[in-house]
């Protein structure tokens, strides 16, 4: 479990630190995509630590802002995004196992 923590952290942590790739969509079907280069974290943890829509998103992105800097900005804590991601990955790891 502590491994998978440690992988996870710093996977996530050089994300952080390459910043944003591409600005495209992913769309899954339903036109519902997340951003793209924003390390494949959900939507709605993104938007929360941001405090942008997916649009604005899109529009940083393109703008070559990295994710670590849009939370900054938003005055929320990195570290704090990157506990909440892990923990995201975390549960869809502990589900996909149990599948």
């Amino acid at each position: 479990m502590q491994i998978k923590k440690v992988i996870l952290i710093s996977i996530m942590a050089v994300v952080l630190a390459i910043g944003v790739g591409s600005a495209s969509a992913h769309d899954n079907g339903n036109g519902e995509g997340r951003p793209r280069g924003f390390g494949g974290y959900s939507s709605e943890l993104v938007e929360t630590y941001t405090g942008l829509t997916r649009e604005e998103l899109r529009e940083a992105a393109a703008e070559g802002v990295t994710l670590a800097e849009l939370i900054e900005a938003n005055g929320e804590s990195v570290e704090a995004f990157i506990a909440d991601a892990v923990a995201e990955a975390e549960t869809r790891l502990d589900e996909a196992v149990a599948n």
